[in-house]
């Protein structure tokens, strides 16, 4: 394997350039003790992860994520709390068997959805049809009100130009 030096990302053997940074010089053969690329993921799973390797004896680093680049706020492939986690190629072996059964545990904490296909869908449709006569309730209302508060207007207007002839014939 191919070890880049800049960003840590290892390389088929046959690699002259990284698969990652495109750079030619960084390339070396990797060395038992290099901090490899392991994976980028949230702070907090990052900080579950290192609790994990911790408990199997998994040497690793966590670090901030960086792009180097002021990284767009419409861009939601990384966000700017993102970790990645470095591990020693010794133990990369372990540290993928270690995040596996991590995987695992993950997917049996998940709560199957118990309510069926169709009830969920008339549930939708109801809400759906319940949100346009909310809407439709206010745009009425505003409706009312704006109307109200130009025939008073209109009134009052009325009624100071009959007081305002009154004056004037007198």
């Amino acid at each position: 394997m191919q070890y880049c030096t800049k960003c840590r990302q290892l390389n088929e053997d046959k690699i002259t350039v990284c698969s990652n940074c495109k750079r030619t010089r960084t390339l070396r053969p990797v060395k038992d003790n290099d901090s490899v690329y392991l994976m980028t993921c949230h702070k907090f799973e990052a900080e579950e992860i290192a609790s994990v390797f911790e408990e199997n004896g998994v040497k690793h680093t966590v670090e901030k994520y960086s792009l180097g680049v002021i990284q767009s706020p419409f861009d939601s492939r990384n966000m700017k709390d993102d970790q990645n986690i470095y591990v020693d190629y010794s133990d990369i072996e372990a540290a993928n068997a270690v995040l596996q059964k991590y995987d695992e545990g993950k997917e049996e904490e998940t709560v199957p959805d118990d309510m069926p296909r169709g009830k969920r869908i008339a549930l939708d449709i109801i809400g759906i049809v319940l949100f346009m006569i909310i809407v439709s309730l206010v745009v009425f209302a505003s409706d009312y009100v704006a109307n109200g508060l130009r025939n008073f207007f209109n009134r009052a207007e009325i009624g100071m130009i009959k007081e305002l002839c009154s004056w004037l014939i007198i």
